[in-house]
């Protein structure tokens, strides 16, 4: 077998919910071609049920909960949290000097998890100078005053500054401009390069009763978002909207005791609920209304699908989905509920109001204009055929 031309390493830290490794394997698989190859370290428990394409594959490292905004635990071994980020740290280490990437893309965490890709990075740029290492950061963090407060307490501007060559954000600065909002130093805006949103491959779901229209309730990983689901199945009880086809992906995350609670409530009323599916372009493209919380994959999705959405975003321990939301919501691209004025008969009237309005939002989503997925590609050829400068 021939050694690959090219070789991408990526990592994920995945902590919580299902964005990280989503978000690395689109990107990956725009990047597959023949003599590339990628390797994606992922903590995700998840990881064995996507599907990865010929080309690219995974090492899986032990999984860590987020407990709170700085705080960590073992997801499954019964170790100190120490121990099992000592465990990941090597492993990350030891990917990386026996792959020996030509490319290595970090996504969100500039330092990986408690610092675990440091070792890695520093070895990078010790004996693969050649390397390009690149930094990939959503279009919000989360808001201005805790990300500044947070990044210059651990110096990250510094060490960005130190081990990366590029910053990619996959967003628009006219819509949401973390140069000016996180306060990013001038010295390191040469590196900074807005992708653009990621649109994904949209493919078509399955067919709807005619005389129906099907509404999508989602909640990402769906560790906290019952309060959603809940809502929308009181007012679906209340109301029984007979000319709604609902259907609910209430997330690998959700605890048991409420999925099975949800479940018998959605069998009651006849609406489809599953806890997790790899299709979610297909489900969401097959939808007349999304409606879902603030999550930026969820919300590329729908904008790849141009399905009206409502967004419920959370905005605890991160307001990273309100701001996102409040962003998309005043360009006209989705609608939204501030969590705090969730109510059964609120989310009703707002999904009666874009049911009759699908057609305006449709003509708006579809006019907006990805370009994240182009950009990358464009960026990583320059890189094959520059080499490291």
């Amino acid at each position: 077998m021939m050694a690959p031309d090219y070789k991408i390493l990526m990592y994920s830290h995945d902590t919580y919910g299902l964005g990280h490794i989503r978000r690395t394997l689109t990107i990956a698989r725009a990047l597959t071609r023949q003599g590339t190859d990628i390797l994606i370290i992922t903590g995700c428990p998840l990881a064995g049920q996507f599907c990865f394409p010929r080309g690219i594959d995974y090492v899986r490292i032990p999984g860590m909960i987020k407990t709170d905004r700085d705080q960590y635990e073992p997801l499954a071994v019964r170790l100190a949290p120490d121990q099992v980020l000592a465990i990941r740290k090597e492993i990350v280490l030891s990917v990386v000097k026996t792959f020996k990437p030509d490319l290595f893309i970090v996504d969100k965490a500039p330092l990986g998890l408690k610092k675990e890709i440091v070792p890695a990075l520093g070895w990078i740029r010790e004996h693969l100078p050649r390397t390009r290492t690149v930094l990939g950061l959503r279009d919000v963090m989360d808001d201005a005053q805790s990300v500044r407060a947070s990044w210059k307490r651990k110096n990250l501007f510094s060490a960005i500054d130190a081990y990366y060559d590029h910053i990619w954000v996959y967003g628009n600065q006219e819509i949401y401009d973390p140069v000016a909002e996180y306060n990013i130093p001038p010295d390191l805006t040469p590196k900074l390069c807005f992708t653009g949103y990621l649109k994904r491959q949209v493919n078509q779901g399955p067919c709807i009763p005619k005389g129906k229209k099907k509404v999508l309730v989602t909640a990402g990983g769906g560790k906290d978002g019952f309060t959603l689901f809940d809502a929308f199945l009181s007012w679906y009880e209340a109301c029984r909207p007979d000319r709604v086809c609902a259907s609910m992906i209430l997330g690998p995350f959700l605890g048991k005791k409420e999925q099975n609670l949800l479940e018998k409530r959605a069998q009651a009323r006849n609406i489809s609920a599953r806890g997790f599916c790899t299709d979610m372009e297909a489900q969401i493209r097959s939808a007349d209304l999304l409606v879902c919380m603030g999550g930026y994959n969820t919300l590329c999705e729908a904008l790849s699908c141009t399905t009206p959405t409502l967004v419920v975003p959370r905005d605890h321990p991160r307001k990273e989905q309100l701001i996102r939301a409040q962003c998309l919501s005043a360009r006209g691209l989705v609608d939204y509920i501030p969590p705090r004025d969730l109510t059964p008969e609120h989310l009703g009237n707002k999904i009666t109001d874009l049911l009759g309005r699908s057609l305006e939002k449709q003509q708006a989503m579809a006019g907006f204009d990805m370009t994240g997925i182009g950009v990358i590609r464009e960026q990583v050829e320059q890189f094959r055929k520059a080499g490291h400068p």
